[in-house]
C-alpha cells in the first residue's frame, strides 16, 4: 500500500546529478528516523516509549486507519490525528529536512544529504553536511518549541479556567442569546416543512447534534441539501444566516439539486419580503387614519406618506431594507455559502472532521458564520472497514464517542447545528420464549447502524420512512348510486407514502408527521391528498440521486 504522506510521490525530474540506481530502496515507504525530524520532545517520548522508531513504522499503522494508529500510541482520536499533522509539517514547512525526491531512489535530499532506508549518509557533489551539524540544528529547533509551547500553556490554561462553572440561570441566558459566538434572532434551521418544523420546535436546534437516519429511498440526502441551502436564509424571514459545511461521504451531492433547492428558496425570500412589506404599509395606513383628533386631512396625508413623523421612517427603512436584502437572496449567492468537502475513506473522514474547527473558528469573527455542519453519511466509511481483529467494534465504538463528544463541543461552542446522516441496518431479535437455535423464533427489525454508542451520543434523531402502494383512481356518476363505472377506473398509480418521526429529543416530546418531496425540496402534505404522493415528487433513488462514488 502506497504511503499516504505527502513526501512519498516520486517525482519524473531527477533532481539530483549525483543520484544512481544503487541506492538502497525502501520498498514505496521511508525509513526515516523519528528522532532526526524537529518534533517536540513530547512527541519524540510518546513514539519511543509506543515502539515507533521510524516515519514507516508510523506510516504502516496509520494505513489500517486511524484509530488503529489512535490504539496503538493510545491517545484520543483527535490527538493521534494531530501527531500525523505535525510529522507531516516537517517535510512541508522545513526546506532544510527535505527536499524533492529523485526518481530512481526514494532517498530524501536534505542540505545535499542522501538519507537511505539503511539511515547510513552520502552527499553530492553540490556540498558537504555532516549528522552533527543536523542534530544541531534539530535541537535546536526541538528547544525553540519547547519555548514556544511552555509560553502558549499558561495562556492555554488562562483560556480553558476562564469558561468556569456557570449556573442554570446563566445557561439559559446564554441559550437566549444564541452562544458564544454571533448572535441570531433565530435558534433553529427551518425546513419549509410546517408539520416538521412544529413537530421539532422550530426545526434543527443550533448548538446541537440531530440524526436523520432511515432506509435508502426515505429522502435523508434530499433533507441534507435543503438544510444547507436554508442556512443561508436572512433572520427577517426565519433564517439564521449562516454558512454550511458540507462533508460528502458517499458522492450523493447534487450541486444541480442543491440549484433548484435554491431558486425555489430565493423566490420564496422576496415574494415573502414583499408580502410583509406591504402588509406592514397597510397597517400604518390604518393606524395613521384612526388617530386620536387628527383632522380627515392630516389622516390622509399620514396614510399616503407615513414617514412624516421618525417612527414612520424608521419603520418604512427597515421594510424597504427587508426588500433589498431579499433581493440579494440569489441562487448563486446561497450556493457559494456551501462548502463541500468530498472524503473517500475513514481517515480523510476523521481528518476532515478534526480540521474543521480552524475554519469554523475564522469564519465564526466574520457577518456570515457557520451555522451548520452536514455528514452525509457518517457511517458509510465505518462499515466499509474490513475488521482487522475482534477488538475492532471496541475501537469503532470508542473512536465515534471521542467523534460525536467533538462534534457536541464544536456545536455547543460555535452555536451551529450539526446534521449527521445515518444508515439503517439488520437486528436480530429473539421472540419472547423462544429458542436461540431456532430460526423461526426470530424476528428481523431495521435501526439505525453504528450501534447504541452513538445513538446515545446524538442530541436529536430523527427516523425518515417511505411506503409504496397502488392506488386504482375511479370516477362516479351520480346516476348509479356512486358505483364506479367499468369505464371510468384508471390504471393503478404508485404513491409514496412519506414520514418523519421523532425518535430521541431532550424537549420535544416523540411524534410522527407526513411530507412529501417536490422539485422545491421539502414540503408539507397537500390537502387535497391525503397519500402524500404528488405528481412532483422525487425519488431519492431515481434520476436525481448520483450514484455513489465513495
Amino acid at each position: 500500500m502506497a504511503s499516504s504522506f505527502p513526501y512519498n510521490n516520486n517525482s519524473s525530474n531527477n533532481s539530483n546529478p549525483s543520484s544512481n540506481n544503487n541506492t538502497p530502496r525502501c520498498h514505496g515507504r521511508l525509513s526515516i528516523p523519528l528522532s532526526e525530524l524537529p518534533l517536540r520532545p513530547s512527541t519524540l517520548q510518546l513514539f519511543a516509549k509506543r515502539g515507533f522508531e521510524t516515519v514507516s513504522e508510523l506510516d504502516e499503522s496509520k494505513s489500517h486507519g486511524m484509530a488503529n494508529l489512535a490504539a496503538e500510541l493510545d491517545v484520543p482520536l483527535e490527538e493521534a490525528a494531530g501527531f500525523i499533522r505535525e510529522v507531516q509539517g516537517c517535510f512541508q514547512k522545513h526546506p532544510a529536512v527535505v527536499s524533492p525526491m529523485d526518481n530512481n531512489s526514494n532517498s530524501i535530499y536534505s542540505n545535499n544529504i542522501i538519507i537511505d532506508n539503511g539511515g547510513t549518509e552520502n552527499t553530492s557533489n553540490h556540498g558537504r553536511t555532516s549528522n552533527k551539524s543536523l542534530s544541531n540544528s534539530v535541537a535546536q529547533y526541538n528547544h525553540l518549541q519547547q519555548q514556544q509551547h511552555e509560553e502558549e500553556l499558561p495562556q492555554q490554561v488562562d483560556d480553558y479556567c476562564s469558561l468556569g462553572i456557570k449556573t442554570a440561570y446563566d445557561l439559559l441566558n446564554d441559550k437566549s442569546t444564541d452562544g458564544e459566538y454571533g448572535t441570531s434572532c433565530n435558534s433553529s434551521i427551518v425546513t419549509f416543512c410546517r408539520a416538521m418544523d412544529e413537530l421539532l420546535g422550530g426545526g434543527i436546534t443550533l448548538g446541537q447534534v440531530t440524526e436523520i437516519a432511515g432506509m435508502p429511498g426515505t429522502g435523508k440526502t434530499q433533507m441534507a441539501i435543503q438544510l444547507a441551502v436554508l442556512a443561508r436564509l436572512i433572520p427577517d424571514l426565519g433564517g439564521v444566516q449562516g454558512q454550511t459545511l458540507y462533508v460528502d461521504c458517499e458522492g450523493s451531492f447534487l450541486p444541480e439539486r442543491a440549484w433548484q433547492m435554491a431558486k425555489a428558496v430565493s423566490e420564496h425570500a422576496r415574494h415573502n419580503a414583499y408580502r410583509k412589506t406591504r402588509k406592514e404599509s397597510n397597517n400604518a395606513r390604518r393606524r395613521s387614519s384612526s388617530g386620536n383628533g387628527s383632522s380627515s386631512t392630516t389622516s390622509t396625508t399620514a396614510a399616503t406618506n407615513p414617514t412624516n413623523n421618525d417612527n414612520g421612517k424608521d419603520k418604512n427603512t427597515h421594510w424597504n431594507d427587508l426588500v433589498y436584502r431579499a433581493s440579494l437572496l440569489t441562487p448563486e449567492e446561497i450556493l457559494s455559502s456551501i462548502h463541500v468537502y468530498r472524503v473517500h475513506d475513514e481517515t480523510a473522514l476523521l481528518a476532515t472532521l478534526f480540521t474543521l474547527k480552524d475554519f469554523v473558528q475564522e469564519q465564526s469573527q466574520g457577518e456570515l458564520p457557520v451555522r451548520l455542519i452536514v455528514i452525509d453519511s457518517i457511517a458509510f466509511h465505518f462499515r466499509a472497514v474490513t475488521p482487522t481483529d475482534a477488538q475492532y467494534y471496541i475501537q469503532r465504538a470508542k473512536t465515534l464517542t471521542q467523534l460525536a463528544a467533538y462534534l457536541g463541543d464544536l456545536a455547543s461552542h460555535y452555536n451551529l447545528a450539526v446534521v449527521a446522516i445515518n444508515q439503517m441496518t439488520t437486528k436480530i431479535v429473539q421472540t419472547k420464549g423462544g429458542s436461540s437455535s431456532s430460526s423461526s423464533n426470530t424476528l428481523s427489525t431495521n435501526v439505525p447502524a453504528l450501534g447504541e454508542s452513538w445513538a446515545h451520543a446524538t442530541t436529536t434523531r430523527l427516523l425518515l420512512k417511505m411506503k409504496e402502494f397502488l392506488v386504482a383512481e375511479t370516477t362516479t356518476t351520480p346516476d348509479d348510486d356512486h358505483t364506479p363505472r367499468k369505464e371510468d377506473t384508471y390504471p393503478p398509480q404508485l404513491r409514496q407514502d412519506r414520514t418523519c418521526t421523532l425518535v430521541k429529543s431532550p424537549n420535544r416530546p416523540p411524534g410522527t408527521v407526513p411530507f412529501r418531496i417536490t422539485k422545491d425540496g421539502i414540503r408539507d402534505i397537500a390537502k387535497k391528498d391525503h397519500t402524500g404522493s404528488s405528481s412532483e415528487d422525487i425519488q431519492e433513488h431515481g434520476s436525481q440521486k448520483r450514484h455513489r462514488t465513495g
